[in-house]
């Protein structure tokens, strides 16, 4: 995970929570102490005994959620010719519409 994690206020992660029902208890306390309580990812996983590269893996689940990235799925950012752009985002759509049909 990338060294500028995005941060969110008690407020922000406790509105989060209904959408996170599915995680384990685990899973949000760790993305918890790193997105809200500013621990680093390496203080963490020292005082729960979880790799750095699972605690990176919390974080970002939970931050998936904020950005509405169904699991499974990548985000990344490319250039591309504008009508390529519409093809990918025409797959896009059609890949969400199956997610919730």
């Amino acid at each position: 995970m990338a060294k500028n994690i995005q941060r969110l206020t008690p407020e922000e992660f406790e509105a989060l929570m209904p959408s996170l029902k599915r995680l384990s208890l685990g899973t949000i306390e760790v993305a918890r102490a790193v997105l809200v309580e500013g621990k680093s990812q390496a203080e963490v996983a020292r005082e729960t005994g979880k790799s750095k590269q699972l605690v990176s893996a919390n974080c970002k689940i939970v931050l998936d959620y904020i950005e509405d990235v169904p699991r499974g799925w990548v985000k990344e950012e490319v250039c591309l010719p504008k009508d390529v752009m519409e093809e990918v985002r025409q797959i896009e759509r059609c890949e969400r519409a199956k997610l919730s049909g």
